[in-house]
């Protein structure tokens, strides 16, 4: 059976003045640390539901990632200006 080829779109990529629109329309301050963690440590929505405050390490300056793709633990960087909005 022949099937006809998918396209391959790249993904949208924000700009950096889209981005701040962004976050700055969020009100809640619970959603706009969630969002901005998600967006400037690269975390999948599913991985940053999941994050506890133990996952922060402030001394390392890394977040522990549970259960990410393929149920792995992984660490990710995290930014000194996503530190500041959790302190």
């Amino acid at each position: 059976m022949v099937h006809a080829k998918r396209e391959k779109r790249l993904p949208s990529v924000l700009s950096l003045d889209e981005i701040s629109l962004l976050l700055d329309s969020v009100t809640t301050p619970q959603n706009k640390a969630y969002l901005t963690t998600v967006y400037s440590c690269g975390l999948r929505l599913n991985e940053a539901l999941h994050l506890q405050v133990k996952d922060i390490d402030s001394a390392r300056m890394s977040i522990h990632v549970h259960r990410g793709k393929g149920a792995k633990d992984r660490y990710v960087p995290l930014p000194l200006a996503t530190l500041s909005i959790f302190i």
